[in-house]
């Protein structure tokens, strides 16, 4: 496995897992067993399992950034799109949202549609410190957001216009957690022992749902 430093996705191949001659032979010879289009797929199943590790680590990671824990339930192991490779990547899933119970210091008590995928990137980059004030949007109307305060747990949301004796917030800023790319740090040997270990037994299952002998 390794990391695509551009995408920043974790892309597995079978080259880089530390097999020896004798198992890669093995998997070779029972992969050119059977049609090329069965091949990628007898691949993909142990991969995910063996990324299985690393997701759980980079639950573990999101949980200590978002305290909702819904970042953490929208990682997700999927099938690489670049069909020239066989891979797997951890991804933060586009489509997952969640209703959040309206809060008390809201002016009306609706609840609030939450998407992970829309603030993964801040939880991983961080954010910097410094004055944070309501956007202007193209219409005129401004967009609020909301802060909140670490020593009484209560959240705030800004004016939603702004004023000159407000004109916003002064935030500290919160650290990077790159709550992926760490967890792949930290797991990386034990996902490919992994997927060392159950490769050519799940493959051979693969090959017996399929009917192959």
């Amino acid at each position: 496995m390794d990391i695509r430093p551009k995408s920043k996705v974790i892309k597995s191949q079978l080259g880089s897992f530390g097999f020896d001659g004798r198992q890669l032979k093995a998997i070779e010879d029972e992969l050119m067993s059977m049609p090329l289009r069965y091949r990628a797929k007898a691949l993909i199943g142990p991969m995910k399992t063996a990324l299985g590790i690393t997701k759980r680590q980079a639950a573990a990671n999101a949980r200590a950034s978002a305290r909702t824990g819904n970042l953490a339930k929208a990682i997700q192991v999927v099938e690489g799109k670049d069909k020239r490779y066989t891979y797997v990547v951890l991804r933060v899933n586009p489509r997952t949202s969640y209703y959040l119970p309206a809060p008390a210091w809201m002016d009306r008590g609706q609840p609030q549609l939450q998407r992970p995928i829309k603030y993964a990137h801040l939880v991983a980059g961080g954010t910097k410190p410094g004055l944070r004030t309501n956007r202007e949007l193209q219409d005129g109307r401004r967009k609020h957001f909301t802060v909140r305060n670490e020593e009484s747990g209560k959240v705030h949301r800004l004016s939603q216009w702004l004023t000159p004796k407000k004109p916003g917030i002064q935030h500290p800023g919160t650290p990077a957690n790159n709550f992926i790319e760490d967890a792949w740090t930290m797991t990386q040997d034990q996902a490919e022992a992994k997927f060392r270990d159950i490769a050519i037994d799940r493959i051979l299952k693969f090959k017996n749902r399929q009917g192959f002998k």
